[in-house]
């Protein structure tokens, strides 16, 4: 059976990742909504038929999960435009990390609402600011590409960074990439009240951390 899972979700991911990259070298969609949404109802029916297989076991171990709970050992706040899933690149199984996405890994009032919900109600003790090499959103925020009205917030959260950034040595990209994890680092530090009494408690820690795509490391950059 576990062969059968990984070979399952290498198939997934290598798929995803074909998917994302053809899309990326053309204009256009590189398939119709209605060509994905039947692939991922194929992809069901395969979850399903590998569940009917093997029901008394999964059975099993969904009511022992139902019974043990949710108890993620971290909190993972990652881009929208990551690749590959933090619970790969952590060597962690489904559910172990709760995980929080959004365009260019900035801290609004939703990553705020998870981040004090995961720390305080679950008991996460860590907190992983993790952003990635060769980040599209931030990509898109540095040329001003300002077409797509529902992600003017983006720029506004990242226009000091980016300015910060053009001052410095080196990469532009890099440099905004590496300043903004900083930057999210420090803001969720000042978070009032509660995950800033956390951390002076010492009930939980915020790093900031960068993926490396070219080589899968994970670089510990802000703690």
């Amino acid at each position: 059976m576990m062969k059968r899972i990984i070979k399952f979700l290498l198939v997934t991911f290598i798929s995803t990742c074909t998917l994302a990259c053809f899309a990326q070298e053309n204009s256009k969609p590189a398939f119709t909504a209605d060509e994905v949404l039947r692939e991922l109802m194929m992809g069901n029916a395969n979850f399903v038929q590998e569940q009917a297989k093997n029901g008394a076991e999964n059975g099993e171990k969904r009511e022992s999960s139902l019974e043990k709970g949710l108890h993620p050992i971290a909190v993972v706040i990652s881009c929208n435009d990551l690749k590959i899933a933090p619970e790969f690149i952590f060597g962690q199984k489904l559910g172990e990390l709760f995980v929080i996405r959004n365009i260019g890994n900035v801290v609004d009032s939703n990553v705020l609402t998870g981040v004090e919900y995961a720390t305080e109600h679950l008991q996460v003790p860590l907190v992983v600011v993790l952003g990635h090499t060769n980040c599209d959103s931030i990509k898109t925020a540095i040329t001003e590409d300002k077409d797509l009205d529902h992600v003017l917030h983006l720029f506004d959260e990242l226009e000091a960074v980016i300015e910060e950034s053009k001052s410095q040595e080196g990469d532009l990209l890099e440099n905004t990439i590496k300043n903004n994890v900083i930057n999210v680092v420090k803001d969720l530090k000042k978070s009032k009240p509660l995950i800033k009494k956390q951390i002076n408690k010492g009930e939980i820690k915020v790093v900031g951390a960068i993926y490396h795509s070219d080589t899968g490391e994970v670089e510990i950059i802000s703690e």
